[in-house]
Order: C-alpha cells, then structure tokens, then sequence
C-alpha cells in the first residue's frame, strides 16, 4: 500500500521547505507530497510493529494518519527536522492503534538520540537581548500559546515572517 505511494526521487530540503510553508496555508498537494516524501519513514516503522497487528495493511494506514497529523503540527522553529517530528507521530499512531498508548515524549527522545525537544521543558531566559518585538511574539508563542497564524495577524505579518522572528530570537538566547 505505502510502497505504491513512494516518490521516486526523494525531495531537497528547499523542495521540502516550500512545501511545508505551502501546508502550512493547507495546500492539499503540497500536503500530498510531503506525505509522500516520508513514505519511507512511515514503511520502516510500520514494518517494526508488523508482528503486533492484524495487517500491514493496517499498520500503513495508521503511519498515514501520523503523517497527516506531523504535517499539520509541524514547527520548524523547534529545531526538530520534519522526518524526526513525522517518525513521533506515526509511532504515536500505530501504538495508541495497538491499544500501547505508553509512548512517552522523552523515551522517543532518548531513542532518536535526543533530536526531539520537549514542550514541556522550561528554562528561565533572559529575554533582555531581544527587541521589544521579538519578546512580545516569545511571550505570545510560548506563554500565551498562539498559533503563527494568529501571532501574524496581530503583529500585521504573514506566519513565516513570525517563523522568521522566532527562530531569530531563540538563536540570540541560546546558551
């Protein structure tokens, strides 16, 4: 089933990028092709669980769901790449299919070798480096918990400026 979906040649970066900023305003073929770039991810996984399920066939159909979901949910100002943040939901998936709903944020982190970031984690930052704009998207971002669409439309810019914003002002914090 997910083998007759594959792309045949794999998506650049840039191409992948496009295409999630084109998701991102739910471009359907821009979300059909994403899906299909990570059709190798969703196969591998699947396949792991092959022995715990009725079908492949349900297995596949279950790592689509997770796609769709990654695509939607994801944010790449998080420093997560989209195939890391798609394998997490299609696992998610499958397992809460399989009755397993034991898929813990941080077990998946250790077992991706910490690529993924948890939101529940807090530090104390000091935001006294940033301009005053870029403290009032960190605060509506992550304290006030906005979406990019919502934070675009108060500040009068589109979403991937917002992006833009964010991901600027998380580099001038780093530790």
């Amino acid at each position: 089933m997910l083998r007759d979906l594959m792309l045949k040649k794999p998506l650049t970066q840039d191409q992948v990028d496009t295409l999630l900023e084109k998701a991102q305003n739910e471009d359907t073929q821009a979300v059909e092709l994403l899906i299909r770039h990570l059709v190798p991810t969703a196969m591998k996984i699947s396949h792991m669980y092959n022995s715990r399920a009725e079908t492949i066939d349900d297995l596949e159909s279950y790592a689509l769901e997770g796609l769709a979901i990654a695509i939607r949910k994801f944010d790449p100002v998080f420093g997560a790449s989209l195939n890391t943040y798609a394998s997490y939901w299609v696992k998610a998936k499958i397992l809460k299919a399989l009755g397993d709903n034991k898929l813990d944020a941080t077990e998946y982190n250790d077992e991706l070798g910490g690529a993924t970031k948890e939101p529940e984690e807090t530090k104390d930052v000091d935001l006294s480096k940033l301009t005053e704009r870029e403290q009032l998207v960190i605060k509506l971002r992550f304290t006030d918990k906005m979406g990019l669409k919502e934070i675009g439309a108060e500040l009068s810019v589109c979403k991937q400026r917002v992006r833009e914003i964010i991901k600027r002002a998380l580099e001038k914090v780093r530790i």
